[in-house]
């Protein structure tokens, strides 16, 4: 099975899938949409995205398997509790070749993308430290971010960066005026190489 099959296969198993298709040049792909009304149909809803591509030369466990991983693991535990929130969970394609998917979505939105609260990106989350130090970026773009993240964090050791700009997909979003955080374990020497394998994936550090 190939990674695009078990992303959409995975995805489905919590609700109906979109197929969002781009080509940029000699690049094809496609972004998987997961929809999740919450109990108030007039909230704007909160978009949460990791990517499933990977570097060739990587098996990419960390970059970012684990980002997937994360994202499909709030999914199913979203799908099993009443929210007032609506959500969407998608799955971009081309990051690794300059943030295609997640731009491509941006510029050719399935839902109004005026009306996404917010964007939460899950990319490289898989090789927390054992002091739990937590980078997230994008904690500048809205008034609420940092209060929230304090109010609602007993565990990790916060490295905040005001910047919603980054090499990954929230930029998009960030440049089209959408509050964003990106959520990273930290930066290894094994990244973007074939040592960035499964076995050094701290999978009780997803869990938290």
């Amino acid at each position: 099975m190939t990674v695009r099959s078990y992303v959409k296969e995975r995805l489905s198993s919590f609700g109906e899938v979109e197929e969002n298709f781009f080509k940029e040049g000699s690049e094809e792909g496609v972004n998987y949409i997961l929809k999740f009304p919450g109990e108030k149909q007039n909230l704007d809803p909160i978009l949460i995205g990791a990517h499933y591509d990977g570097p060739i030369q990587s098996p990419g466990a960390d970059d970012n398997a684990s980002g997937v991983a994360l994202m499909l693991d709030l999914a199913g535990k979203l799908k099993s509790i009443a929210s007032q929130n609506n959500y969407l969970f998608v799955a971009f394609s081309g990051e690794e070749m300059g943030l295609l998917g997640s731009n491509y979505f941006v510029k050719n939105p399935t839902t109004s993308i005026e009306s996404i609260n917010y964007m939460i990106n899950m990319d490289m989350v898989g090789r927390l430290k054992e002091d739990k130090s937590l980078a997230i970026y994008g904690v500048g773009t809205s008034p609420i971010f940092k209060q929230t993240l304090k109010s609602n964090n007993e565990v990790f050791s916060i490295i905040e960066n005001e910047s919603g700009m980054g090499p990954s997909d929230h930029t998009s979003f960030y440049l089209a005026d959408i509050p964003v955080l990106h959520f990273f374990t930290g930066q290894h020497s094994d990244y973007h190489k074939p040592s960035d394998d499964f076995e050094k994936i701290n999978y009780q550090g997803i869990e938290l």
